[in-house]
């Protein structure tokens, strides 16, 4: 398999967003068709530079595999025209948050092989570079393990209890999936029904995590979609929920665990004045469960 680089300058094309559980990447591009349909079937990593402090700062922003070529007009964010481009389309993964790589040790001499990414989607000759693009998407995936400590990676969990879902109708198998992911319909319920954080009742929304009270993992389809098992946090709180150094009486208490030491509870903010801002009864038994089985007293 080949490998191509992709650069996105910020200040030209505004800053490449990616959201949680995406799988469909695309990237614009001048070049012949002809010559992007080389790209078919080849990776493609995509790199944003943007100017900070005076200094140029880059960030791994996703790979992916290209699978076909679209022809799209696009207003241009520069010049505010209309112009038409080729789009490499396809799948794989993008990195939450953007992985700054502009003091990797081998980054200076790629960028000045790719012309300061002057040549646009340009192929990756060097196979040191292709390595190290590919044991940072490696750590990547390690890092972002269940929080329990297991050794599996949310898709790898997706994968292991796929039984239990992929005959569902669609719409409902991609709800599933999502709840999972922490986004879809499960999410939106949440903050339909929370408003906010559980615990602090903030506001900004796209800090939140949506956080099954009883795991995804030990939870019926039902229970997984259920308002009710689930809470909105802040991702202090979300880490220290999902791993068990926290839980909540059916009060709504907080009751921290003795793993937590001072020191890490004042960095976090966790204090024993956290409660939950409303405990209804069905979100009891998910409470119960969750104290019995995940909170590492």
């Amino acid at each position: 398999m080949k490998h191509y680089v992709a650069y996105n300058k910020v200040k030209d094309w505004k800053d490449y967003s990616v959201d949680i559980g995406q799988i469909e990447f695309d990237h614009y591009s001048q070049h012949s068709q002809s010559k992007l349909e080389k790209t078919i079937g080849q990776s493609i990593w995509v790199i944003s530079g943007k100017k900070i402090n005076g200094s140029m700062a880059y960030k791994l922003c996703s790979i992916y595999q290209a699978t076909h070529i679209e022809h799209r007009k696009e207003r241009n964010p520069k010049t505010g025209e209309i112009e038409s481009y080729h789009c490499v389309v396809g799948e794989g993964l993008g990195f939450i948050p953007p992985i700054d790589i502009t003091d990797c040790q081998w980054f200076p001499k790629f960028l000045k092989k790719q012309g300061n990414f002057g040549f646009g989607l340009n192929q990756i000759n060097d196979e040191t570079v292709v390595q190290s693009l590919e044991k940072i998407r490696d750590n990547y995936l390690g890092s972002n393990q269940i929080a329990d400590g297991s050794n599996l990676t949310i898709l790898q969990e997706l994968e292991q209890h796929k039984d239990s879902y992929e005959n569902l109708p669609e719409t409902t198998r991609t709800s599933i999936i999502q709840s999972r992911i922490g986004q879809g319909q499960f999410k939106r319920s949440l903050i339909q029904y929370w408003q906010g954080c559980s615990v602090s009742s903030y506001k900004q929304i796209e800090v939140l995590r949506a956080s099954h009270i009883k795991p995804w993992r030990c939870s019926s389809n039902v229970d997984r979609l259920n308002v009710f098992n689930g809470l909105l946090l802040l991702p202090n709180l979300d880490a220290c929920f999902d791993s068990g150094l926290i839980s909540f009486d059916d009060d709504g208490r907080v009751i921290i665990s003795r793993k937590l030491d001072k020191s890490t509870m004042s960095h976090l903010g966790i204090t024993l004045k956290l409660k939950l801002l409303r405990v209804e009864e069905k979100h009891k038994v998910f409470l119960s469960f969750h104290r019995d089985n995940i909170f590492r007293y």
